[in-house]
């Protein structure tokens, strides 16, 4: 009644928003958003599908383009799990995911304990099997906090190099991949990844967090304006460099947690079976 146009905006997931906020747009570009779960996202210019059904086709706001996504359900949750038990969560559940992140990068990726990621029960990312569960192998007596910490990263490391791998047989996505969020605010957490992927990491250097919030607000401008806000220069970002070396000691890892992620998915299937 007598008032102007009201511009009405529809929003999206926050996964989305995220990577929009990172500056994810252009086809080939990847953005990782670790938060309660991880999500992975590639950017696609035409609709991809995967004969093994291993990431989900999410429309995105500009025309023809679409994100290949797969979200990592137990990780951010699960660092958080493992923060209370260990101690960890002094100052709240972020401090607590921080340290407990500060207290596996003191431990070799190689001396650990290894740890199956999947708490929720079951796993999404690029696997999608619901029966599996977590599980941590080769427990010893020498181990302390900072070995368990160190597998549970490890596992999330791992099943984000799978996540990262399915985007490489899908398409060009071997350029910088855009991290943000908790963990990935940890240098070590970004080195591991780098190594883990052989893939440069890079955070922005705005120490901005909530970067769904921004691609929220993006979205929102885009529908007001019609174009996309010119972003304002900002400072470099921060990039971690894949070491080979390194690289070589997670390539031996992935080997062991394959080997261990078939037993158990094995496991797993055959008690569902017997009690069928």
């Amino acid at each position: 009644m007598g008032c102007g146009r009201i511009p009405v905006c529809l929003g999206a997931a926050d996964s989305v928003l995220g990577a929009l906020g990172l500056g994810v747009r252009q086809p080939g570009q990847v953005a990782y958003i670790a938060g309660t779960s991880n999500v992975i996202i590639g950017l696609a210019d035409q609709l991809v599908t995967d004969p093994q059904h291993r990431f989900l086709v999410t429309p995105l706001a500009e025309p023809g383009r679409w994100g290949l996504e797969m979200d990592l359900l137990a990780t951010g949750s699960a660092i958080s799990w493992l923060a209370r038990l260990l101690g960890c969560s002094a100052g709240g559940p972020d401090a607590g995911e921080a340290a407990l992140v500060a207290l596996a990068a003191d431990v070799d990726p190689s001396d650990a304990p290894l740890v199956l990621p999947y708490l929720s029960p079951g796993e999404q990312g690029a696997l999608w099997d619901p029966l599996l569960h977590g599980t941590f192998v080769g427990l010893q007596l020498s181990h302390g906090r900072q070995h368990l910490a160190r597998g549970l990263v490890n596992g999330i490391v791992l099943e984000s190099r799978r996540c990262l791998a399915v985007l490489d047989e899908t398409g060009d996505f071997g350029g910088d991949v855009q991290v943000a969020g908790g963990s990935a605010a940890n240098p070590g957490f970004r080195a591991d990844l780098a190594d883990a992927t052989r893939r440069r990491m890079s955070l922005p250097g705005d120490r901005d967090t909530d970067y769904s919030a921004r691609g929220a607000a993006l979205l929102a401008a885009r529908s007001i304006s019609g174009a996309w806000p010119v972003p304002s220069g900002g400072q470099a970002a921060r990039v971690a460099e894949p070491d080979p070396a390194r690289a070589a000691v997670w390539d031996a890892l992935w080997t062991e947690y394959e080997h261990a992620r078939a037993a158990i998915s094995r496991h797993y299937h055959a008690i569902m079976t017997h009690y069928r």
